[in-house]
């Protein structure tokens, strides 16, 4: 073959496609953030109203809502991410505008399935990911700077170290769930 059909697969890709594995553990929680945030972001009118509700609950955080390219995990976890803190907001935005209650039960979703409201596992389901994801997000723009010739120091040691961590961690708060397999 003398290399020319030789594959070799990027460190960055690699740990995308892990991490799109690892969110389909909570699909139908990032479904439902995914069409909130949709609802929110279809109209002017709805972006007021829901400024206006942030305003009324006071929450001071001045990111601005984004959706997700669903392949990219990063931009799943930036959702995640910035609307967390909105989460007050969200669970009163139905006293702001009306339709939002009836929107998230009955829209279908692209598989004709319906996501149904926020409910507070899936911002229980939101923060233990982002916990999990913030290092891995932060491996990645490491590994992405790397390859643009910047050469940060990547310590794969540390980041095996960070996961055995974490899965104490998970372990101690009751998961059964392994991430370091040996």
């Amino acid at each position: 073959m003398n290399g020319k059909h030789l594959h070799v697969r990027c460190m960055a890709h690699i740990l995308n496609l892990i991490m799109q594995d690892g969110l389909k553990e909570i699909d139908a929680s990032v479904t439902r953030v995914r069409n909130t945030v949709r609802y929110v972001r279809s109209s002017p009118a709805r972006t007021l109203k829901f400024k206006q509700c942030c305003a009324y609950v006071k929450v001071e955080c001045t990111k601005t809502l984004c959706l997700d390219i669903a392949t990219r995990w990063n931009s799943t976890y930036l959702l995640l991410d910035t609307t967390q803190n909105f989460e007050k907001a969200f669970d009163k935005f139905h006293i702001f505008y009306d339709g939002f209650s009836a929107y998230l039960c009955f829209h279908l979703c692209e598989d004709c399935s319906s996501a149904g409201p926020l409910e507070s596992d899936d911002w229980v389901n939101v923060k233990n990911m982002i916990k999990f994801l913030t290092r891995f997000y932060e491996l990645t723009k490491n590994i992405s700077d790397w390859l643009r010739e910047e050469k940060i120091p990547i310590s794969v040691e540390e980041e095996w170290e960070y996961l055995e961590e974490l899965e104490l961690d998970l372990e101690n708060n009751g998961s059964t769930t392994s991430i370091v397999d040996v």
